[in-house]
């Protein structure tokens, strides 16, 4: 009888060895992968950065899965320009430039519904908003 109680404090003893090294294995785990999940958000934040000095607004960004660039946004002259990054030649190449100055002077282009159509759904809700509120 003697014997099995010492059997049980060892088995006892065992057991909670092997469930101090699971918890330490997991708390090694979840800090793993809190430093690896804050990797990739400095990551992600690093790929879109902006600077401006009042006149160019200044961005990184990725332009497409594996191509990054540079966009320019002159604020004075109402340009923009992209410029790629090019790794094999370590140049940035003009792949597009455009003055926007008469773009903000269109009320729409090329978009659905216009705004003539959500001006009449506006109207035409608050027409009923009001005789459901009566």
């Amino acid at each position: 009888m003697a014997h099995s109680t010492v059997e049980n404090s060892r088995g006892r003893r065992g057991d909670a060895a092997k469930w101090l090294i699971v918890a330490l294995l997991g708390g090694l785990t979840a800090c793993l992968l809190m430093q690896a999940g804050q990797a990739v958000s400095s990551a992600r934040a690093q790929a879109t950065t902006s600077s401006t000095d009042g006149k160019v607004l200044v961005m990184t960004g990725q332009i497409s899965p594996d191509t990054f660039g540079c966009y320019l946004v002159d604020t004075t002259s109402g340009t923009m320009c992209l410029y790629e990054w090019v790794p094999g030649t370590r140049q940035l190449r003009l792949m597009s430039a455009r003055n926007y100055t008469f773009d903000l002077k269109l009320d729409e282009y090329n978009t659905t519904p216009s705004p003539g159509e959500i001006k009449k759904l506006v109207s035409t809700s608050r027409r009923l908003d009001g005789a459901a509120n009566r």
